[in-house]
């Protein structure tokens, strides 16, 4: 395998890390703390970027672990997806 080739594979590696950590912190969180949008939960989990949560809350819902249940205005004034923990058997 070539350095380049082996660098990426070490970047995927540590990324899923990453992400698996971070899925689980913001599924706890939601569960925990109730509904919240993507800026709200970069809030409260410390995060200066609420694109660290978007893409796990994405992966969140194709497990079924979380969806979308309203929208609401966001700091900017735009509306915003609030998303929920889902429950064993629930169902939106």
């Amino acid at each position: 395998m070539g350095i380049t080739q082996e660098t990426r594979r070490e970047a995927y590696q540590d990324i899923q890390l990453v992400a698996n950590s971070r899925r689980r912190l913001i599924y706890t969180t939601l569960r925990e703390r109730g509904p919240m949008t993507a800026e709200e939960l970069a809030d409260t989990l410390g995060f200066s970027d609420k694109n660290s949560v978007r893409p796990r809350l994405t992966e969140l819902k194709a497990l079924r672990l979380v969806d979308v249940i309203d929208k609401r205005r966001a700091r900017s004034g735009k509306k915003t997806s609030v998303w929920a923990a889902l429950w064993e058997g629930e169902k939106v």
